[in-house]
């Protein structure tokens, strides 16, 4: 088995026994996951819908952003016992609320998520202006 296929069935499995503990369907667990990752990236990012949109389109911001889910979740796994399940999903949505997340994306994330995006402004930019050109 391939290192990034034995992380991806440990997140699997996390993800599992978190939904199990908190008795969450895979679809309540996949909605909860996107609206704190909209939450953070509009925090991150403000106002700048281009800039939000570009985020959102990432694939290396989503590969961080799933794999520091599953660094909170397995704290989360560790946090548990005795607890109800009410307190137990009160608990996780602490641990997972995209206001006290305070780390970011490291800047070869960032970068990666922008660098294309830019680029093909650019050549937009300049395709724009040769089109006025040959009209002119």
């Amino acid at each position: 088995m391939s290192h990034v296929k034995a992380i991806k069935t440990i997140q699997q499995v996390t993800r599992a026994k978190v939904m199990q503990l908190l008795g969450w369907n895979d679809l309540q667990y996949g909605e909860f996951q996107m609206q704190q990752a909209d939450a953070y990236i509009a925090r991150q990012i403000g106002d700048d819908v281009w800039g939000v949109q570009q985020l959102k389109e990432a694939p290396a911001f989503w590969a961080w952003w799933r794999n520091h889910w599953h660094r909170r979740d397995e704290q989360f796994i560790g946090e548990v016992k005795n607890l109800t399940q009410p307190e137990m999903v009160m608990l996780y949505e602490i641990t997972h609320d995209a206001e006290a997340i305070e780390y970011t994306p490291h800047f070869v994330v960032m970068q990666h998520a922008f660098q294309r995006q830019v680029i093909d402004e650019v050549c937009n930019v300049a395709k724009q202006k040769k089109e006025r050109k040959v009209s002119i």
